[in-house]
């Protein structure tokens, strides 16, 4: 057979590898976006189903206040509680909304940067919680004694309430200094990621996960083909 009958065949053969090679690419392209869809969606319903919870927080804090409307002393802290439960009702929505819309159809790098703000602001959510909580315990104390058993906190606990608020108080500004510290001094080790991996939620790690991992496959495959 001669040289100029095998071109072709050669051409031929060229050309169905690169359509197979093409193929191939789109079918792990496809994939990854899938597989980073199922995870923003199990992290949407996870945060979903803590909105819910709010929910119905908020509804029973607020038939709370109903019930004591005349009387301050447990309005005010039922009221201080009912206002965090709504603010992070409130988040809590925009996050679910936000990952939701995420577009997987964009190029890599921006999914990426959005996936990193959803991350971000998970993280500083959980954050923000933890530096508040020691401040709700009296009036969660002050609300949870009243509704569950009919105890005044206030005559039986007095000294125990100015202590818990005091302490709470004291707790925020050292709790913020501290973070800021560990931050600086542990970051880049494996604890504090695995720290941050946590705090953000796993799927919502594995979506940026799989992102990552379509990122890399795309920079091989392109420069594979120069």
């Amino acid at each position: 057979m001669e040289l100029d009958d095998l071109k072709p065949r050669w051409m031929d053969f060229d050309r169905k590898l690169d359509a197979s090679l093409r193929l191939n690419t789109q079918l792990v392209r496809a994939s990854l976006i899938e597989r980073t869809e199922r995870a923003l969606k199990r992290s949407s319903f996870a945060v979903l189903a803590g909105g819910l919870g709010n929910l119905l927080v908020v509804l029973w804090l607020g038939s709370f206040i109903a019930d004591h409307f005349r009387e301050p002393r447990f309005v005010i802290p039922a009221a201080i509680l009912d206002a965090g439960a709504i603010v992070l009702l409130v988040v809590s929505g925009q996050q679910v909304v936000r990952m939701r819309t995420v577009d997987r159809g964009k190029p890599v790098m921006e999914v990426q940067r959005e996936l990193q703000l959803l991350q971000i602001r998970q993280i500083n959510l959980t954050r923000w919680i933890v530096f508040l909580s020691p401040l709700l315990w009296t009036p969660l104390a002050i609300v949870i004694l009243k509704a569950a058993f009919g105890v005044d906190a206030y005559q039986v606990l007095s000294a125990w309430l100015v202590a818990n608020l005091l302490f709470g108080l004291a707790a925020i500004p050292v709790l913020l200094y501290g973070s800021r510290g560990l931050s600086e001094r542990w970051k880049g080790t494996p604890l504090l990621q695995s720290i941050m991996r946590d705090t953000a939620g796993q799927s919502l790690v594995e979506a940026a996960g799989f992102m990552e991992e379509l990122a890399r496959f795309e920079a091989n495959h392109a420069a594979a083909g120069d």
